[in-house]
C-alpha cells in the first residue's frame, strides 16, 4: 500500500494556483473585470473591421468597447453600441473613427470636444 503526503498534494496545487491566477490576469486586461459601465451609441459612415468587443480608446487608452453594431436602413449610417467606463465623461461635440496600425487589430477612436455638456447616458455620438 502506497502512502500519500502532504507533499504528494504540492504540484497539484501549484498547477490549479497558476492556472487560477492566468484566468484572473486575462479577465482583468480584457476588462470584463470593469462592471461599472454606461452605454452610448455612435453614428458611424462605415465599420470597416470593427466588431463586438473591439476597443473604444480616447488618446489611445481603452475606455470602453462595442456591444453591437446595427444599419440604419434609411441613410444607411451604421449605429455603434458602446459601454464606456464610468467615470469617462465624452463631451457632445466629440468626433468619433475608426483607426488601425499596421499591425494591429481596428479600434474606434474618440478625439473629445471642448464642449462643456457631455453625452448622458443612453445618448448618442453624431459625427457632423
Amino acid at each position: 500500500m502506497v502512502r500519500n503526503t502532504p507533499l504528494d498534494l504540492l504540484p497539484g496545487a501549484a498547477v490549479i494556483l497558476i492556472a487560477a491566477a492566468f484566468f484572473a490576469f486575462m479577465h482583468w486586461q480584457t476588462g470584463t473585470a470593469n462592471l461599472s459601465a454606461y452605454a452610448i451609441s455612435a453614428e458611424l459612415g462605415r465599420a470597416d473591421r470593427l466588431d463586438i468587443g473591439t476597443e473604444v480608446r480616447i488618446a489611445g487608452v481603452p475606455v470602453g468597447k462595442i456591444t453591437g453594431l446595427s444599419l440604419e436602413p434609411h441613410t444607411y449610417k451604421v449605429e455603434a453600441q458602446l459601454s464606456i467606463k464610468t467615470g469617462i465623461a465624452i463631451p457632445a461635440d466629440s468626433k468619433i473613427l475608426v483607426s488601425s496600425g499596421v499591425m494591429s487589430s481596428p479600434y474606434l477612436t474618440i478625439q473629445p470636444g471642448y464642449s462643456t455638456a457631455m453625452i448622458p447616458p443612453g445618448g448618442i455620438l453624431k459625427n457632423p
